[in-house]
């Protein structure tokens, strides 16, 4: 099998909201992979934006979500439709991963040498270091500095984008949390991942994607994605626990943010979403 061989087997799934395809890096290096290996990759663009695109390339599977629903109903989307192309891979990617086209090669070696492997990752980082993969305990997680080849799934996690899972796995799972849409939906998902794999493995590259919630945003947008965040948490608190560990990191992180913007409305959704957690 050579490098067109194996992209050949995946569906790969980029995840848009608020941008155009081709505003995406991570989408235009899917287009330049194409080219390099003369290749018709199969790309599935799930939008999450209030208005529809209409400047994707021609052999794109799109699909418009204006309910933005979350990158975890746009994975599971994708499955299916990995299983209607009979896919053996899904590569899952958000739209600010900074992908090269040295990092496929390097993921098709990878793939290569460890023939048994089902999950395998990037390491990301943005100005501030290493973000993913990184140590997961109490409910928060833990940059690291990351040499090893394999990590366990009891002690670490990945974040969703730059994803490479076994199809099949991924259904064994039942893929991920219909409940978290965004924040900790990466999280739940390794929770799921572990009961059928004890490790994944770490692509020796290293690629640049800047986390959301590390970047400056109008605080309108803040709110909406503390929305997420809180809808996620609560979920992680009742299905994973300890719940107490997740209702107290939401709310510190509700007092922060209400500091930072000066804005009652952290305070107040944090509130809303705590009321119709079950037990408090």
């Amino acid at each position: 099998m050579d490098l067109s061989d194996f992209l050949q087997e995946i569906l790969f799934v980029v995840v848009l909201y608020k941008k155009k395809p081709e505003q995406s890096p991570s989408y235009n290096t899917l287009m330049e992979l194409a080219r390099h290996t003369q290749t018709t990759l199969s790309i599935f663009v799930y939008d999450n934006s209030p208005a529809p695109s209409t400047s994707h390339a021609s052999h794109i599977i799109y699909r418009h979500d204006p309910s933005n629903a979350g990158t975890g109903k746009a994975y599971n989307e994708a499955s299916a439709l990995a299983a209607d192309l009979g896919k053996k891979w899904m590569h899952l990617l958000d739209q600010d991963t900074a992908t090269t086209i040295s990092y496929y090669h390097k993921l098709f070696d990878a793939v290569a040498c460890n023939p048994q492997g089902v999950v395998f990752v990037p390491r990301l980082y943005d100005p501030d270091g290493f973000v993913s993969p990184f140590r997961w305990r109490w409910g928060s997680g833990e940059r690291i500095d990351v040499t090893q080849a394999t990590l366990p799934l009891q002690a670490y996690r990945f974040v969703n984008s730059g994803l490479l899972v076994l199809h099949s796995t991924f259904r064994e799972v039942d893929g991920y949390h219909p409940e978290i849409p965004l924040d900790f939906s990466d999280i739940a998902f390794g929770e799921k991942l572990k009961t059928q794999v004890e490790h994944f493995i770490v692509v020796d590259d290293s690629l640049r994607h800047d986390l959301s919630e590390t970047s400056a945003l109008p605080w309108r947008a803040s709110l909406e994605r503390f929305h997420f965040f809180c809808l996620g948490a609560f979920v992680m608190g009742r299905e994973y626990g300890p719940f107490y560990v997740y209702f107290g990191r939401t709310f510190l992180r509700a007092v922060y943010l209400t500091l930072l913007y000066r804005r009652a409305g952290f305070i107040k959704t944090f509130f809303v979403h705590a009321t119709q957690a079950p037990g408090t």
